[in-house]
């Protein structure tokens, strides 16, 4: 009778362990809060056409700062407002550099007077954006109201910033390191996937199968790897006054760590390599003949709160 007594207090033992190692991870945002979104591309990218290679390289970053301004069952309604704005540039023709901090040209007067200036965000508990809105607008209007740049020019500066941190740039940006909490408590060494979209510029369907690697008394570290694959292949899409589709694959490494408390990111570091080829043409319909461009796109990732 004793040794029952001790094996099923052993085996109650054993199984209140487990409850305890699983997790439910998850945002947990406060009202009035204010979280910060500080992220950092190194991107190169090598393109070949007709033998010849060209070689381009950008550094982009930008600093976001979320309020929450309340909530709604699962869904946080957020004012959102970037904080500093930078594009460096290396070209085959010379090096360009923009940023919120200058006003020396138009491109950097235009991300200058985005700064601080709010609008707004819907995101899920699960770190997915439903809606943004007012960000694309801010961009258009600002673009109209900088003065001595022609109209064409005002079109060529709303279009790239609407590119690099519209809508869909920042939906891809922020669910990178957002979207990728489990639908169920897991512990270390649990494994999940996730899909998702990368919207800027370059239409992607990403699946991504993340594993808690470890628990501490103020985080979770997670681990990343992710299959990319541009989709729609054989569409056309415009580029300024040509047309191009892409037929590109790759691979994305990430190593997260993400607050206990809040959900909300402390770092992400990644690496990604995509590669394949873009057809360019100036005409979308089948009889045009188009330009091969075999590109090798190379992207290391940070992220910081």
């Amino acid at each position: 009778m004793q040794v029952k007594k001790i094996a099923g207090f052993a085996l109650v033992l054993m199984m209140a362990i487990t409850a305890r190692a699983q997790e439910l991870i998850a945002l947990n945002l406060a009202r009035n809060g204010t979280y910060t979104h500080s992220s950092a591309s190194k991107v190169s990218i090598r393109q070949t056409v007709s033998g010849q290679q060209t070689d381009v390289s950008m550094n982009v970053s930008s600093t976001i700062n979320f309020t929450v301004t309340g909530i709604r069952d699962t869904l946080y309604l957020m004012e959102a407002r970037y904080t500093r704005l930078a594009v460096d540039m290396k070209l085959p023709d010379g090096n360009v550099s923009y940023s919120s901090d200058k006003d020396n040209d138009p491109m950097s007067n235009l991300l200058a007077m985005i700064i601080n200036k709010p609008f707004d965000i819907r995101m899920t508990k699960k770190g997915r954006i439903t809606a943004s809105s007012g960000v694309e607008s801010l961009i258009a209007g600002i673009a109209d109201s900088l003065a001595g740049v022609s109209d064409a020019q005002k079109q060529q500066l709303r279009d790239q910033v609407t590119k690099a941190y519209g809508d869909q740039a920042l939906k891809g940006s922020i669910e990178m390191v957002t979207a990728l909490f489990p639908d169920t408590r897991v512990a270390p060494g649990n494994k999940w996937s996730v899909r998702s979209r990368l919207e800027s510029g370059l239409p992607a369907a990403v699946e991504t199968i993340y594993e808690l690697k470890a628990v501490t008394d103020s985080s979770y570290r997670i681990a990343g790897s992710s299959l990319i694959r541009t989709e729609n292949k054989d569409e056309y899409m415009p580029l300024d006054k040509m047309f191009v589709k892409y037929d590109l694959t790759g691979t994305m490494l990430t190593d997260i760590e993400i607050d206990k408390k809040t959900g909300w990111i402390i770092s992400c570091a990644g690496k990604q390599q995509i590669a394949g080829t873009a057809e360019m043409k100036t005409d979308a319909g089948p009889s045009a003949t188009g330009m091969i461009i075999t590109m090798i796109i190379k992207n290391e990732l940070t992220t910081t709160r």
